[in-house]
């Protein structure tokens, strides 16, 4: 296969997570992973994950073993669900190192394979880093159809870093941008310029916002604000002057605020309450929010964390924002336990993006 490290002059365009999607790709956890401590809670809540996707997309689980899966989900959703066994990944977190989905303005697509170092050398990256190759290498699941595979794997970008509002406008956070051991000795201008060209999209801006507390990507946009639509921006907030986030949060809403005057496409931004603080059993506060939704066909899927009040809030103001749209919760808690959430275990393929034969194999 050509291997393409030149960067990308094409006009173009991210997909937008609220686009026609032809599946939804989750790794399934093992014992090897950080989810030991815990797996048995893991591997509930992907269950659960998996459960809800499947009323409205096609899911494909990445695995280790088939058997891993077909224990939870065998016989229940027949074509709608494929399992690619084989893989062995460091860890879960597909978001930030399966494939980015863009389409050019002259027709066509491409899925992008940008490099991954578990957020700054935290950890080990040696198998997510080579996912999306071995997906277009190694399986039948890009083959026979218009959207290529592209490297980028020169330069260090996490999905959970950037966010679309689907045509010209890219969001992400100066503290991920700028972090020095994803790609050292650049400016953050350089850094906004690299993205669009490398994408597509004409306009990229970076947010000042610290990260939420416990979150080792150092502040990725999809824990902060996210488009439900070209022109709404969901957002965390809280009024509580006593929450460790109130001054960051604040900040956030004030450069939103300035981000709407220069975006006129921007027309609305909409708080979204915050959990009650969750903590590990070190006495570590972890990064629970409800802007780590997943958008899929037809539904949005919300990330829940066994607040009965912040939690019911929290889909009402989704489903406020998300008109003809079935608002999911599925509870996160054993997720939120390694740092992450659910927009953080999922990556959406866009339709025409997957080969329609491959949902006819049970077996690959």
């Amino acid at each position: 296969m050509r291997r393409n490290y030149l960067i990308n002059t094409k006009p173009a365009r991210l997909i937008a997570e609220w686009e026609r999607q032809d599946a939804v790709l989750l790794v399934w956890p093992t014992e090897w992973m950080d989810w030991r401590d815990n797996l048995e809670e893991a591997v509930a809540c992907y269950t659960s994950v998996a459960k809800t996707l499947l009323k409205y997309v096609r899911v494909i689980i990445v695995t280790d073993k088939r058997e891993r899966v077909w224990e939870h989900l065998e016989g229940e959703y027949d074509h709608e669900l494929i399992i690619v066994p084989d893989f062995y990944q460091n860890d879960t977190w597909v978001r930030d190192y399966g494939p980015l989905s863009i389409e050019y303005k002259e027709g066509g697509g491409a899925l992008l394979d940008f490099g991954f170092n578990a957020w700054g050398l935290q950890f080990a990256a040696n198998n997510d880093n080579r996912f999306c190759y071995n997906l277009f290498a190694h399986t039948d699941l890009f083959q026979d159809i218009e959207p290529s595979y592209r490297s980028e794997r020169d330069y260090i970008l996490e999905g959970g870093a950037i966010e679309s509002n689907g045509s010209d406008v890219i969001l992400s956070t100066t503290s991920v941008l700028c972090e020095p051991n994803r790609n050292p000795l650049r400016s953050e201008s350089e850094h906004l310029s690299e993205i669009a060209a490398r994408i597509g999209n004409k306009r990229v801006y970076s947010l000042d916002i610290e990260a939420m507390e416990g979150d080792d990507t150092h502040g990725h946009i999809d824990t902060i604000a996210r488009f439900v639509d070209p022109h709404t921006i969901l957002y965390n907030y809280t009024a509580d002057e006593r929450d460790v986030h109130y001054g960051r949060l604040r900040q956030l809403r004030a450069e939103l605020i300035e981000l709407q005057e220069r975006v006129p496409s921007i027309e609305k931004l909409v708080p979204l309450p915050l959990p009650n603080p969750i903590f590990n059993s070190y006495g570590d506060q972890l990064p629970a929010t409800y802007a780590n939704f997943l958008m899929t066909n037809d539904a949005v899927i919300v990330p829940i964390y066994g607040d009965p009040v912040m939690d019911e809030v929290a889909l009402g103001i989704i489903a406020d924002h998300c008109p003809g749209r079935v608002v999911e919760g599925v509870d996160c808690r054993a997720l939120i336990e390694q740092g992450g959430s659910l927009h953080c275990a999922t990556m959406q393929l866009p339709q025409g993006y997957v080969n329609p034969k491959y949902f006819y194999l049970n077996n690959i």
